[in-house]
């Protein structure tokens, strides 16, 4: 620019001393007519510095969305089930249950025996249980063959969980057909990544249980909707009784580790909307004579949807970017007033 101002100058042979406003708005011209194409060049490269870093960023969680890994657990979110199921999470669990008389954690020490405490309102249905398929992953390398994706949704850990705070309200119906009235309101759930072979689904001993309840926290949540329906039947050979029953649930998730991952409002429930879908069947053996204060190992599934979170260093990417755009504008809007 130097030698451009130097010719307007040379070239202004009068002996008058030159007009210092017109050699100004000389220079001023000269100087953005040359930077035009510089202009141009640097708005065309940012823009495709834009261009690559929002495409990077937007293209990351794709990239990682076969397989994604929360708190040491491994699923693809867009897992499809056998038959093309609609939602792309599915989960099963085996868990054994109690009643007792607090609503509030695991309390083995006022735990309810079913058969000889008299009627059960007022009291608190409670369980435990584990994981053992996480989206047709299950938990165990070589097994089956071939492998599943991934080989093992939890390697390294176990994902246990626990429920409780379910409070019989009411009895009704027939002595084979008993109808339960259900308070929620202090109703729970949690979820939890343990270390591998802390909890065993065979064994009601109060070190086993309480190992179901401890770990990471990986999701927590309340009960929206809960219909229970059982049945209790009396051998006329043995003696024995047998109280079964199964469960239509509806979840929503409130924290953890994976909680924006399952928070995906999948269900319309009566009060609103729910995450996830709970179905499980359980029974209590009861002797004759004898009493039963847990469940057989019991069977639960679990239904939603998840997404794929991005990264932080994502998000951060995609804000560099943005933030290269607002200040290549700032700067074009300077030099144009």
């Amino acid at each position: 620019m130097a030698q451009r101002l130097h010719y307007i100058i040379a070239t202004d042979t009068s002996e008058k001393r030159p007009d210092t406003t017109d050699l100004h708005r000389q220079y001023s011209l000269i100087l953005n007519r040359s930077t035009d194409t510089e202009v141009t060049i640097m708005t065309e490269f940012k823009k495709t510095l834009l261009g690559a870093a929002t495409l990077l960023a937007l293209s990351a969680p794709v990239a990682n969305a076969a397989i994604i890994s929360v708190d040491g657990v491994f699923w693809d979110p867009d897992w499809v089930a056998a038959g093309g199921a609609s939602k792309d999470f599915g989960a099963a669990s085996e868990f054994t249950q109690w009643f007792q008389s607090t609503g509030t954690g695991i309390d083995l020490n006022n735990i309810v025996d079913i058969e000889n405490s008299g009627s059960p309102v007022g009291n608190y249905l409670t369980g435990v249980g584990i994981f053992t398929s996480f989206n047709a992953a299950n938990n165990a390398d070589g097994n089956p063959t071939p492998e599943t994706t991934p080989a093992n949704f939890c390697p390294g850990c176990q994902l246990t969980y626990e429920f409780g705070g379910i409070q019989l309200t009411s009895v009704s119906g027939t002595p084979t057909a008993p109808i339960y009235g259900l308070d929620l309101s202090s109703g729970y759930f949690n979820v939890y990544t343990a270390s591998p072979g802390a909890y065993d689904s065979t064994s009601t001993t109060p070190a086993n249980i309480a190992s179901a309840t401890s770990g990471n926290l990986f999701l927590s949540g309340v009960f929206d909707q809960f219909a229970l329906s059982t049945t209790f039947i009396t051998s006329t050979v043995t003696g024995n009784a047998n109280l079964s029953g199964s469960v239509e649930a509806l979840l929503s998730v409130t924290g953890g580790s994976a909680f924006e991952n399952f928070d995906t409002n999948t269900f319309t429930a009566s009060q609103g909307l729910a995450d996830l879908f709970y179905t499980a069947s359980s029974q209590f053996n009861i002797p004759l004579g004898g009493s039963t204060n847990f469940s057989n190992r019991s069977t639960g599934e679990f239904q939603g949807d998840t997404v794929a979170v991005p990264e932080p260093a994502t998000l951060a990417l995609l804000g560099i970017g943005l933030l290269g755009a607002g200040s290549s504008r700032i700067r074009r809007n300077r030099r144009v007033s």
